[in-house]
Order: structure tokens, then C-alpha cells, then sequence
């Protein structure tokens, strides 16, 4: 049954106060206001073991064109990024990832071997030394294709996960290489309960590599809120059940916001999970009209609907349906 008018005003009016509700109910909080968590588009955080130093992508507004910054918490406040030593060349790097003990960084890059940039994203990893980051090199073994290699994560183990859109994709699919001498074994595509839409991506492997969340866009059980005419991508949890994984389920709102999530992290010890969420000022109808002063504020401000990062306590997850 379709509400009159005048209650679905009040609704879509009431929307973001119940959206902001939620999150306060799974506590979902901005990352860094202000120097992580700005008005430009960030995403992809990893936080090192001691909990001090954090890693992520920003880009521009307009164009793809990306960066892995660094900043450090210091007297409780994130410090004001700089670009990490190995990134802003002429190539585009994105989703940095750091491994659980700290001496390694995964990331997507379109660089090539000669430090020029090329077509795809490929994956590359940089190691810790005494002095810094060493150079990076290309993940070994044959995990980077043709296609694009995208948003690596790996457990404790050295088990890395990926998306890809490699020959035998049905779009991004979600895959997984075993560790080896030489670097990864050949990637095996994840099965058909996690791959089952065209766009699974963003995979995040918990430390003990039993829990992985993921985005996913147009699942039966996304939802699609008024004032969103298609899919944005929701954040979704499986558990490994011996060699197969269970179900996902999709994450509770208040994690999951109308607007797109994506880029999931665990914290090393496992305790939390950071994503980046396009939620924003304008995420559903005001159901009134705004003044120019209200969207003018909005634009500017660090919720802008740009993509920021948040984190959620790792337990909400078995909380959601």
C-alpha cells in the first residue's frame, strides 16, 4: 500500500535522522574529520599493528587519477597526510593494504615494471626495511593478468585475496592465492555463493582468514531506498565453513547506508573493521525544499557524499541479520 503524500514527506524527511540513528546504534564512526576524512574522496584505509600509522587512497573530486597517503596518530589526532614515499609517480595507485604483521603493503597500481603507467591495474607489494619501504615489485607467480587486478588483502597465513576481471570473470570476481617461494600460487576463483552478482569486489580477509567481507551491488537483498533508482553496493559477510564459505549475509544498517560502501579492512589484531561509505548530506531526499546555503554547506563539507572512511567494532558483524 503506497502512504499518502503528506506521510511520505515526513518520512523522507525523517530519513537521514533514522539513517544517523543506525549508525549510532552499530557505533560507526568517522575516521581522521578534517585530514583523513576530508571533503576530497578517500578510501581504502589499513592501519599498521601498533595502531599509530594509517595508509589509504585519495583522489580527486573529478577523475581517477589516485595516490596512497600516510598519516600518524599522534596526542590522539591523525596527522596531515603526506603521499607515501613509493606512491604519486606518473602511474595511479589505489587500495593499499597492509599485512597483518606490518612488513609488507599490497596495493593496485597502473604502473609498469619501468615505473611507467599502463592500461590495467596490477597488483604490487612493497616490503619494510631498516631505513623505510624498499622498492616495490610486482606480486609474484601469475596473479596479475590481462585484466585488472584490484584490492588485495591477505591473512596471517599469506593467503591473498583479490578482485579481478581476468579471463573467466563474470565481471569482478572475488579470488584467492595460496603463498608460495616464489609468491602466490595460481588464483582460484572464489565459489559461486560469493561470486554470484557481476560485481563482487573489495574482499577483506580477517587475520585468522576465517571471516571475509566484500561489497557486492545488485543482490536480491540490497536495498534500494526511495530517491535511488539502482544499486550502489552494500558491504556483505561470509564465514569459512571447512573449504567452502557459508552464505553472505548482508551487514546491518547503520554500516550499510543508502549510499555506496565499499573498500573493507580488518585492523591487524581483528577488532575492527574500517570501509569507505559515500554517505553524505544529500544520500536520500531532504523532502523539503533546501536553501543554497544548506547545499552549499553540504558540497563543502566532509560528508559531501565524496566517500570518507569509517570504522565499526569487528563484532558488529555477527549482529547483523
Amino acid at each position: 500500500m503506497t502512504p499518502p503524500p503528506s506521510l511520505r514527506r515526513t518520512l523522507l524527511a525523517l530519513a537521514p535522522l533514522l539513517a544517523a540513528a543506525h549508525a549510532r546504534r552499530a557505533d560507526v564512526r568517522l575516521v581522521g574529520e578534517g585530514t583523513v576524512s576530508t571533503p576530497a574522496y578517500e578510501s581504502a584505509a589499513t592501519v599498521a599493528p601498533d595502531g599509530r600509522t594509517l595508509y589509504f587512497a585519495k583522489r580527486p573530486p573529478v577523475g581517477y587519477f589516485s595516490v596512497i597517503c600516510v598519516s600518524r596518530l599522534v596526542d590522539g589526532r591523525w596527522t596531515e597526510p603526506e603521499v607515501a614515499e613509493f606512491s604519486g609517480g606518473a602511474a595511479s595507485d589505489a587500495d593499499p593494504f597492509l599485512s597483518p604483521d606490518g612488513r609488507r603493503l599490497y596495493f593496485a597500481s597502473t604502473r609498469r615494471a619501468d615505473g611507467a603507467p599502463r592500461g590495467d591495474h596490477d597488483l604490487w607489494v612493497v616490503e619494510r626495511t631498516a631505513d623505510g619501504w624498499g622498492e616495490p615489485r610486482p606480486v609474484g607467480g601469475t596473479v596479475n593478468s590481462p585484466g585488472d587486478e584490484l584490492h588485495p588483502t591477505v591473512d596471517r597465513a599469506g593467503t591473498l585475496y583479490f578482485a579481478s576481471t581476468r579471463p573467466g570473470s563474470r565481471g569482478v570476481d572475488l579470488y584467492r592465492a595460496a603463498p608460495t617461494a616464489a609468491g602466490h600460487d595460481a588464483p582460484v576463483r572464489l565459489d559461486s555463493a560469493i561470486n554470484a552478482r557481476p560485481v563482487d569486489a573489495h574482499p577483506a580477509i580477517s587475520p585468522d582468514g576465517a571471516t571475509l567481507v566484500f561489497s557486492s551491488t545488485g543482490r536480491a537483498d540490497e536495498r534500494l531506498h526511495d530517491g535511488m533508482p539502482y544499486a550502489r553496493g552494500d558491504l556483505y559477510v561470509a564465514r569459512r565453513e571447512g573449504d567452502r564459505w557459508s552464505a553472505p549475509r548482508r551487514l546491518a544498517d547503520g554500516i550499510n547506508s543508502p549510499a555506496a560502501e565499499s573498500s573493507p579492512r580488518f585492523t591487524p589484531d581483528g577488532a575492527r573493521l574500517l570501509f569507505t561509505s559515500e554517505r553524505g548530506f544529500a544520500m536520500l531526499p531532504f523532502g523539503r525544499r533546501v536553501s543554497y546555503r544548506e547545499h552549499r554547506r553540504g558540497v563543502r563539507g566532509v560528508e559531501n557524499g565524496q566517500g570518507n572512511v569509517y570504522e565499526v567494532d569487528a563484532r558488529a558483524l555477527a549482529a547483523s541479520p
